[in-house]
């Protein structure tokens, strides 16, 4: 009982510290993460190379309001570089979206490579393509798909949850939530979208 308090307190002074730093920033045009459209589900992606023979995946899937309808993580034995482990991540993000039934998307990535080729029907003779070409396949199984590019800033949220996969095992899936280790980015960006309302 006592570490969740310990955890709940750090989250809180996070988020507080993260609100202070966006109510500076919501003057400046799109410095934070913007909300999908009513009744779309945007999913950011994000996969971390911090460990050498691990790669780590990350998914957050958020709606309207920047409520947390799901996240997940992976953590997967390979020795991908940035390119192939960014495509494997989006992947990963539709695969989870398509578990949970949502039927419309919006997948953005910051790796600008990987967002190009989602939107276009090109292939190189890599690996990450197979990755692409799979995020392709999967569109058939959505009402809708769009792909976006995001600043490395719009994602940060994915990229902690990609970072907090390669000290977990598996694949984690967690439903209207996600681990301690985002809840404090996830509150930050509900808060700033709060601020650029207003």
């Amino acid at each position: 009982m006592i570490n969740y308090a310990v955890d709940y307190w750090r989250i809180l002074i996070e988020a507080i510290k993260q609100k202070e730093g966006c109510l500076t920033l919501a003057t400046e045009a799109n410095v934070t993460w913007e909300p999908p459209p009513v009744g779309v589900v945007k999913i950011n992606t994000d996969a971390s190379l911090a460990s050498g023979e691990f790669r780590g995946l990350g998914a957050v899937l958020r709606d309207h309001l920047g409520g947390l309808v799901a996240s997940a993580c992976a953590k997967m034995v390979r020795n991908w570089d940035a390119e192939t482990s960014e495509a494997c991540a989006a992947r990963f993000g539709m695969k989870v979206a398509k578990s949970l039934g949502f039927n419309h998307i919006i997948l953005e990535t910051n790796a600008t490579e990987v967002a190009h080729a989602l939107n276009s029907k090109t292939y190189k003779l890599d690996y990450a393509s197979t990755f692409v070409k799979d995020c392709h396949h999967l569109i058939n199984d959505f009402s809708s798909v769009k792909f976006m590019h995001a600043k490395r800033s719009y994602n940060k949220v994915a990229h902690e949850l990609a970072r907090a996969a390669l000290s977990k095992d598996g694949t984690n899936v967690w439903v209207d939530g996600g681990p301690l280790e985002i809840m404090a980015l996830v509150m930050s960006d509900k808060d700033c979208i709060r601020c650029t309302d207003q």
